[in-house]
């Protein structure tokens, strides 16, 4: 093959935005949109049909294709509210914030860190898997700078929270705020 190197070779002038800095609220017309776009989108689900097929990894058994239905993915993301809920005093959804590192194709990712914010109404913070493992800091400094808006619920499995106290800096642990952390789940490994 040939690479072409000349005044063809030019990236668009695409515009950059930095997506910490947009509102999070819709415009009137926006709104408009949406309400006549999603009913023609949409329908409710039965509550016995698949949501997804997940691959399972093997890592507490032999790797199998798996059907997730509906009523057992609502079922778990309500015990997730919950533990939420016991332990927040019940604070409406808008006060909580899911920290997660773990990979949306990783069902710990995708459910507990993606789809349970998303039909519970909480804010979903995501961070790179890649940036948690070199630097896992990274994570509690997320979970930390939201002690004076959110309650913060986070999951990991056992080797993130090992990896957390062994490579985080103990000169890091006195800026870090943690009172406002009502949840740490494990999952995906038998708890040792």
């Amino acid at each position: 093959g040939k690479v072409i190197r000349d005044e063809r070779c030019v990236w668009p002038e695409w515009p950059w935005r930095a997506t910490d800095t947009l509102s999070t609220q819709l415009s009137p017309s926006d709104i408009e949109w949406l309400e006549a776009w999603l009913p023609s989108r949409c329908c409710d689900a039965c509550e016995s049909e698949v949501s997804f097929l997940q691959y399972t990894s093997g890592s507490t058994g032999h790797p199998k294709g798996v059907m997730v239905g509906t009523r057992n993915l609502l079922a778990n993301i309500q015990a997730m509210k919950q533990g939420s809920d016991q332990t927040a005093a019940a604070l409406p959804g808008d006060n909580i914030c899911m920290v997660s590192w773990l990979p949306q194709y990783h069902d710990m990712g995708l459910i507990g860190g993606c789809l349970s914010s998303a039909v519970l109404g909480w804010r979903s913070d995501l961070m790179s898997p890649h940036t948690f493992l070199a630097k896992p800091g990274a994570w509690l400094q997320a979970i930390s700078r939201l002690s004076q808006t959110h309650r913060a619920i986070s999951v990991a499995p056992n080797f993130g929270y090992a990896l957390t106290l062994r490579r985080v800096p103990a000169t890091l642990l006195p800026s870090l705020d943690f009172r406002h952390w009502i949840l740490a789940m494990n999952g995906a490994e038998p708890i040792r």
